[in-house]
């Protein structure tokens, strides 16, 4: 009996003793992408003769496109007429742009958000009419100077307004 007794103590102590708490290290938890950068939008001044050219909004059959530009000869490709100048030694310029499948209302929200180092994401939403007609839009916006190692994904969203 003792050494059942014994046996059975043993057991119990290595039980309470092996149940401690045990240290395993957490899951590790993917970075929550940031509120929002800064950014400024990039619009022509009303009157001036700038205009976009050169986007082809039809031959993408309606798919959004964007154009990373860090430099004035690039920019020339896209604009005609008196444009604000851009310091690309700081700025790097989004140019987002496509064909909408109403009338676009005077609405566009947008934001940017750095998702990892290199990675960003481009959010723009562009509220529509109830004219059925197709329009061209563009968006542009002004950031902090960008490598070519840099990701930027472009989402865009249309919604009745």
């Amino acid at each position: 009996m003792k050494q059942k007794f014994k046996v059975l103590l043993l057991i119990l102590i290595s039980v309470v003793l092996g149940c401690g708490e045990q240290t395993k290290e957490p899951a590790p938890v993917p970075p929550e992408p940031e509120p929002g950068l800064p950014f400024t939008v990039y619009s022509f001044v009303e009157g001036s003769s700038a205009r976009w050219v050169n986007l082809y909004y039809y031959e993408q059959g309606y798919k959004s496109k964007l154009l990373v530009i860090n430099s004035d000869e690039e920019l020339k490709k896209y604009v005609e007429g008196d444009y604000p100048p851009v310091d690309f030694t700081k700025k790097t310029l989004l140019l987002a742009s496509g064909a909408a499948p109403n009338n676009i209302s005077n609405k566009i929200d947008q934001s940017l958000q750095q998702l990892l180092e290199s990675e960003y994401k481009w959010s723009i939403e562009i509220y529509l009419g109830i004219a059925d007609i197709v329009q061209d839009w563009q968006v542009a916006i002004l950031i902090d100077k960008l490598s070519a190692e840099n990701k930027i994904e472009l989402y865009v969203t249309f919604n009745h307004y």
